[in-house]
């Protein structure tokens, strides 16, 4: 189980009510990407800010890189489905925006412990 830690305080400072919204439609933008490639570049060019300085925001107030929350996103998103569908491991691998199931199978196996066959026999569901 991955938790993801966020730390929030009141305050009367607008610029800091606006960086905290920043946070917040990047967190959104990255839960409503877990099946497709993620363009922090790019998001950064819509909102009109700093990636540099949105990263060590992010990592302020996650523990973690964008990166890397994303990857935890997405290995939990492909626990979920491993758990409760029939899927083979390459469709969930896609549908976790991975588009090649061995390198899927790596970085599972790096975050979890074990592949994503191990981890779908270990939780009861057989494909």
């Amino acid at each position: 189980m991955v938790s993801f830690k966020r730390y929030r305080y009141a305050t009367d400072n607008l610029e800091a009510t606006q960086s905290e919204a920043l946070l917040d439609r990047l967190l959104s933008a990255l839960a409503g990407s877990l099946n497709r490639p993620f363009s922090l570049d790019l998001f950064c060019s819509q909102e009109g800010c700093s990636e540099r300085a949105l990263r060590q925001q992010f990592r302020q107030q996650t523990g973690m890189t964008v990166n890397h929350y994303l990857r935890q996103l997405r290995i939990c998103h492909a626990q979920y489905l491993l758990q409760h569908t029939d899927l083979m491991i390459g469709e969930v691998a896609m549908q976790c925006g991975f588009e090649d199931s061995n390198y899927f199978s790596v970085v599972f196996n790096r975050e979890v412990g074990m592949t994503p066959g191990q981890w779908r026999h270990r939780t009861g569901v057989v494909a």
